[in-house]
């Protein structure tokens, strides 16, 4: 009886150990921080579209089709990186990520607290003065693996919309991969 105790005891604390180590949990700080980097790097890097300075909540081209959908192997599985040179350089994106980081990126998108860029990064923000200006992009809150050296962001277009896979290099964010998620042409 006491060997059971023991062993339902150690059973116990073991799992419970693994199930706390399981949930991937991100410093808000560093949260905080690694989207103003990404978005201040986004603003400087994109030439020829404006950033429209609302935070995009929900893509345009499905009703039915929220935000957070996007965030799971299914979709990661149409990404394809750039520069690629050799076989060794390919990466599948739906095994990239593991499956507590995919469920990180869904919480993140959740979090609803921010709404506008400017309440991210200020009043450094550019924008067109224009409202009507055609070559807005419009992007989701970058979402981040565990260690914060990689950022994933939905953006859309007019006339599209894809998830891109950024690598933090140094202090910039370099475009991965990427996937066209729609396109209306």
């Amino acid at each position: 009886m006491k060997n059971t105790f023991y062993f339902l005891s150690l059973l116990f604390f073991t799992n419970y150990g693994v199930a706390q180590n399981s949930e991937i949990k991100l410093n808000k700080k560093e949260l905080k921080n690694s989207i103003k980097s990404f978005i201040t790097s986004e603003l400087a890097a994109n030439k020829r579209f404006i950033i429209d300075n609302k935070i995009l909540q929900k893509p345009t081209f499905n009703k039915n089709l929220y935000l957070v959908d996007l965030f799971n192997s299914d979709y990661f599985y149409l990404i394809q990186r750039l520069k690629v040179s050799s076989q060794k350089d390919a990466i599948k994106f739906d095994k990239f990520f593991s499956e507590d980081e995919f469920k990180s990126m869904r919480e993140q998108i959740k979090n609803k607290k921010y709404k506008k860029w400017t309440e991210l990064i200020g009043k450094n923000y550019k924008r067109s003065i224009d409202e009507n200006f055609k070559n807005k992009s419009y992007y989701s809150i970058p979402v981040f693996n565990k260690d914060f050296s990689f950022a994933t962001v939905y953006i859309e277009y007019i006339n599209s919309g894809e998830l891109r896979v950024f690598k933090k290099i140094k202090n910039s964010w370099i475009l991965f991969g990427t996937s066209q998620i729609w396109s209306a042409d």
